[in-house]
């Protein structure tokens, strides 16, 4: 999909206001995700689904991609199926409280 046509839905801001090269992602007070560019020239993203505002992650995932949206699009979509409870490798018990979360205060899902 082309860069401009990657429209993201949740909040995004500097992870420290003087570096352009890491964002962290908000869905409303919750921490949904990361994203930084590697030395290589990609981006690598990580999201996980908490119970709690900052953490620990009940389940997360990682991944690279080719620029910044592609990678805050990935994390986006990989949050909202873990919430939906239908991300891969789930375990039944975090699948259930996952979608238990999905009707939390600035959760957008659901």
């Amino acid at each position: 999909m082309p860069e401009e046509k990657i429209t993201l839905k949740y909040n995004w801001r500097r992870k420290w206001p003087d570096e352009d090269d890491k964002f962290s992602g908000f869905d409303g007070k919750w921490l949904m995700g990361y994203i930084g560019l590697h030395h290589m020239g990609y981006w690598t993203w990580g999201s996980g689904l908490s119970e709690y505002e900052k953490g620990p992650a009940l389940h997360g995932a990682t991944g690279m991609e080719p620029t910044a949206r592609a990678a805050a699009k990935a994390v986006e979509n990989c949050y909202e199926r873990m919430l939906a409870g239908d991300w891969p490798g789930m375990s039944d018990k975090v699948r259930a409280r996952a979608m238990s979360l999905a009707g939390r205060e600035g959760r957008k899902y659901g």
